[in-house]
Order: structure tokens, then C-alpha cells, then sequence
């Protein structure tokens, strides 16, 4: 049985470059095992939503909001979401039917979060698993930048149920089942 799989992972601002090298640069990353860069020169960007250029156009996507209060450094300004499948899944899928899958993917997201929000869509397939990168500026639907309201436990929860419904079931995968975290207490 193969599962979808859908990462969700917070970006501060003065974080984005680091984000832009990860997905452009992968040289700088080639002290991970599971990235070959023999096959790094196969890396994309789907629909021309390239991570080039990131923080100007985050900031001014930012900027096109008038905020009462110009936002903090530390404060969000991109959901990284990482979608993928099982590995099994994905090696065994033809180059245009992958490529199908990130497509319908990306416009789900598109979707949700407003088209001119998603800031990139990158593909990775140099490494064990083919998977998307698609940045996610976390605007409300009133104008505020908040990833706390978009991308809380419970909103991330309806993601993965929706992603499936509109996306993954239509290539025979499985959601999985919610994981509860068990947290433990410090002393």
C-alpha cells in the first residue's frame, strides 16, 4: 500500500535564503548521502515558479498587504511544504504521470492558499525519494500574515484529509492515519 505524504515546515524571514540555497543549490547540500548530484541537473521547477529571487518576492508580497506594523525578522514568511509519496510509489511512476501528480499538486495548493501566494514549486530528483518543495506565503484570507493561523495542528490535520480527497486518491494512494505526538515533560 502506498501512502501520500505531505510535510509541512515553517521559513522565518531571516530564514529565506537559507531555503533558496537548499533548493537551488545543490552542491552545498552534497554532504547528504541521499542526494546524487550526478542527477541534480534533472531538478526543476514546475509551472516556471522557480525559488529565484525569494526574499524580494516575498517581501514584496508582504508589502502589497499594508500592514499597520512592518512584520519581525523572526516572524514566518513561508510555509515549505514538501509533497511526496512513498518511494515505492514514485520509482514506479512514468516521467509524465509524476509530473502530473506535482502539477495537480501545486494547483491544489494554489487553491487553498491563493495563487499568488505560492511562491515556488521546486522538484528534487536527485535524491532517494522524487518529491516537491511549494512555498506557501501564510496570508489569511483577511490580509494578515499569520502561518499560527494557517498551519496550526488542526488546520494541518484538514490539509492532509483534503490533499487526499482532491489530490492523492486519484493516483490509488492512502492518507495514513493521524499520528498523535506524545510529548514528554522536562524536569
Amino acid at each position: 500500500m502506498s501512502y501520500q505524504q505531505l510535510i509541512a515546515g515553517k521559513v522565518k524571514l531571516n530564514g529565506l535564503a537559507g531555503i533558496q540555497h537548499h533548493l537551488l543549490d545543490r552542491e552545498r547540500v552534497k554532504t547528504n548521502p541521499n542526494i546524487d548530484l550526478t542527477r541534480s541537473h534533472l531538478n526543476h521547477s514546475i509551472e516556471n515558479l522557480s525559488p529565484e529571487n525569494l526574499i524580494h518576492r516575498v517581501k514584496e508580497r508582504i508589502k502589497q498587504l499594508h500592514l499597520k506594523k512592518r512584520p519581525r525578522s523572526d516572524a514566518v514568511g513561508i510555509e515549505d511544504i514538501i509533497v511526496s509519496a512513498s518511494v515505492d510509489f514514485m520509482l514506479q511512476l512514468d516521467y509524465e504521470t509524476r509530473e502530473k501528480y506535482f502539477r495537480d499538486s501545486l494547483h491544489f495548493f494554489q487553491r487553498r492558499y491563493g495563487k499568488e501566494n505560492v511562491m515556488y514549486c521546486q522538484c528534487h530528483l536527485d535524491e532517494s525519494n522524487p518529491h516537491i518543495h511549494i512555498g506557501v506565503v501564510p496570508i489569511t484570507p483577511d490580509g494578515r500574515l499569520s502561518a499560527k493561523s494557517l498551519f496550526c495542528p488542526k488546520t494541518l490535520e484538514q490539509l492532509q484529509t483534503d490533499f487526499h480527497r482532491e489530490v492523492s486518491q486519484h493516483y490509488g494512494l492512502e492518507r495514513g492515519q493521524h499520528h498523535a505526538r506524545n510529548y514528554l515533560e522536562l524536569n
